[in-house]
């Protein structure tokens, strides 16, 4: 089974450092002057007509190495120049299949930086029981060295990526992963679940609420939020994070005192995304590493458009009324803390790998309805922390109460046939017509 590792890489030396630096702006400037030949071509054709020309790898026209301004490019590879062609046109591919959109130029200076090495370009060998060298470069052109650690042993890969984001490495690749047996599909566990009746089904489910007090609410009880550390610290790099913005913002734009502060306030932005990140991959293996569990249920949210800013609203004389856009700010920070849509995607890919089944249910009326007389009404939720039930009495962590309505409402969706394997559409590019020229 074909699976991804990544992991953090360290320079050896100067060299190997000024080389990934090179190596890479060489190949995202061959990617963007394809990107931009490519606009080229189509603001031409759009208003002149004609047609277009074939999306190929040819790169060798679109700078010229023994000029002064490419001279830096000429000592490099090829294959450098050949993988920013590649990337260019699996780009349109992914584009004409609605797998992305078109594509744009990448941003050099002052961006992440990747490198996409293939197997003429780099060797993989080990240095001690988890310690592995890559060594990057051809027998003619010397490139650098870089240290990884793995915690698990891997089959030779075709293909290498490397990632420098602020003073980070990262290395990926995907390799051949050894597995006894390989996971269900889809229709063979649905068929396998759909011979169970409905109390075995809630037995081996798990139902997950989302909130902004506790992020991951689980239907037996358990809870999953940040620690008091990574709270305090997180409170501590927002400070920060405002203070070195006002120094930027006090500083020559461009200056290298204004560069060093830039550099500290992406180190404060990049902590907040590793504890995110940590607290995710955590927070998914428990759920999925879940034996007794084999249903996964979990609201269907809209993330994007929960945290999407409220329009502007003028009056009648131009003057903007107050649209709640400081306090809606607040509520969208609070939902992209707790990091619902990363956990999320984590345990949808874990959960695949593991041969268990997610469940998206509609999140409407999940925290109103009582999980034991299945009664819904408003005035049940007397406070945003206790689940009262008009009807019965019955009471509980409303939380809670909205995670065993999840699991409910996952099992009876099952049961009735909602879940069906995700149809590939086929898509087509429609040729546009040739315009008419006028006489």
């Amino acid at each position: 089974m074909v699976t991804g590792r990544k992991y953090r890489a360290k320079a050896m030396g100067k060299e190997s450092r000024e080389m990934f630096i090179t190596w890479s702006a060489a190949q995202m400037l061959t990617y963007n002057a394809l990107v931009q030949e490519r606009e080229y071509f189509l603001c031409f054709y759009q208003k002149f007509g004609g047609r277009l020309p074939p999306i190929d790898q040819k790169y060798a026209h679109l700078f010229n190495l023994k000029d002064e301004e490419f001279a830096w490019m000429s000592p490099l590879p090829a294959q450098v120049f050949r993988n920013g062609a590649v990337l260019h046109k699996k780009a349109w591919s992914n584009c004409f299949t609605g797998v992305t959109r078109k594509p744009r130029c990448k941003k050099i200076s002052g961006a992440p930086r990747s490198l996409w090495l293939t197997r003429e370009l780099f060797s993989v060998r080990q240095v001690s029981k988890r310690w592995y060298e890559l060594s990057v470069g051809t027998k003619t052109i010397k490139g650098g060295k870089f240290l990884f650690k793995a915690h698990r042993p891997f089959t030779a890969p075709a293909s290498i990526h490397l990632t420098g984001i602020a003073s980070e490495l990262f290395i990926s690749f995907s390799c051949e992963e050894e597995t006894e047996h390989y996971p269900e599909t889809l229709e063979e566990k649905l068929a396998r679940l759909s011979q169970y009746d409905q109390e075995e089904l809630r037995g081996i489910s798990l139902g997950i609420d989302r909130g902004v007090v506790i992020p991951f609410q689980l239907s037996d009880g358990r809870r999953f939020d940040y620690s008091q550390t990574q709270r305090d610290r997180l409170k501590a790099y927002e400070r920060r994070k405002k203070h070195y913005q006002r120094m930027m913002a006090r500083r020559i734009k461009g200056s290298s005192n204004w560069k060093k502060a830039k550099a500290k306030l992406h180190q404060c932005y990049r902590y907040s995304s590793c504890v995110r990140k940590d607290f995710a991959h955590q927070t998914s293996h428990v759920v999925v590493s879940d034996k007794t569990v084999e249903i996964i249920g979990m609201e269907d949210l809209k993330i994007k458009s929960m945290t999407s800013s409220p329009e502007a609203k003028a009056s009648e004389d131009g003057k903007f009324l107050p649209n709640g856009a400081k306090a809606k700010a607040g509520l969208n920070r609070a939902i992209l803390e707790k990091a619902w849509g990363l956990t999320e995607n984590f345990i949808k890919y874990k959960s695949r790998r593991a041969g268990k089944l997610l469940i998206k249910v509609p999140a409407p009326y999940t925290s109103q309805t009582c999980s034991r007389c299945s009664c819904q009404a408003k005035n049940s939720r007397k406070s945003q922390a206790l689940f009262r039930c008009a009807n019965c009495g019955f009471s509980q962590n409303a939380d809670r109460n909205a995670a065993e309505n999840i699991r409910f409402c996952a099992v009876e969706l099952l049961r009735a046939g909602g879940i069906k394997p995700k149809e590939v559409r086929k898509t087509m590019r429609l040729r546009r017509k040739r315009a008419c020229a006028e006489a």
